[in-house]
């Protein structure tokens, strides 16, 4: 199997907008994985996401491996962004 293109739709909610590129860098550094390609992007008012972009069609038993890295990812990624938060390392200020 190619490597897995992944994107990651990262919701910033209140994240004032100087601190969004750091906030990112933290993120991406945490959820480094060399298997894969990985983009991400910030969002406001939606929901964080990890889609699949693929540019093939897969057959089904790689369908459901691919399926699998990314609710491994979704774990990972969840549990270095409670780290984030809880350490609020970089002194994020979020606006009310």
């Amino acid at each position: 199997m190619d490597k897995l293109i992944l994107v990651y739709y990262v919701d910033i909610g209140n994240l004032c907008p100087e601190d969004v590129d750091e906030y990112i860098n933290k993120l991406i550094e945490r959820n480094k994985n060399e298997n894969m390609v990985q983009y991400f992007v910030p969002v406001r008012d939606q929901e964080t996401r990890i889609d699949c972009i693929n540019p093939k069609l897969l057959p089904e038993d790689e369908y459901e491996e691919v399926r699998e890295v990314i609710e491994r990812q979704k774990r990972a990624y969840n549990n270095n962004l409670k780290h984030l938060r809880s350490e609020n390392s970089l002194n994020f200020t979020f606006d009310d």
